[in-house]
């Protein structure tokens, strides 16, 4: 069974992100892009494996400028990791690898809290 990604917008980002008592992060896409695409995918087999641990949120840059503006996204695909109300990791169209690894320490940081 595939675990729900949620779609994100400026006025649940606080409840979803913020309040959230996991590691969050948020994919930065448009759908007319094709690193986007194929980020996209990966994205979604990675909501699979780290299924209850991590929360998976999508944001559309273009349907939703006031989040990417508010987190000054200026460059698409992106990835932000979230934990206890702060943001602990930015990356631009990271591979499957690089994704897994800060992943993995954002896991790590929850472990030791």
């Amino acid at each position: 069974m595939k675990m729900a990604i949620v779609d994100l917008n400026h006025s649940d980002f606080d409840k979803e992100v913020m309040k959230c008592d996991k590691p969050v992060i948020i994919k930065f896409y448009t759908l007319w892009d094709s690193a986007c695409r194929a980020f996209s995918a990966m994205f979604e087999d990675l909501s699979q494996e780290y299924e209850g641990k991590v929360k998976f949120c999508n944001s559309n840059v273009d349907a939703n400028p006031d989040l990417s503006e508010q987190l000054n996204v200026l460059r698409i695909p992106a990835a932000i990791i979230f934990y206890q109300e702060k943001e602990i990791k930015r990356m631009l169209n990271p591979s499957r690898v690089a994704l897994k690894l800060e992943l993995d320490a954002a896991l790590r940081k929850v472990r030791n809290f």
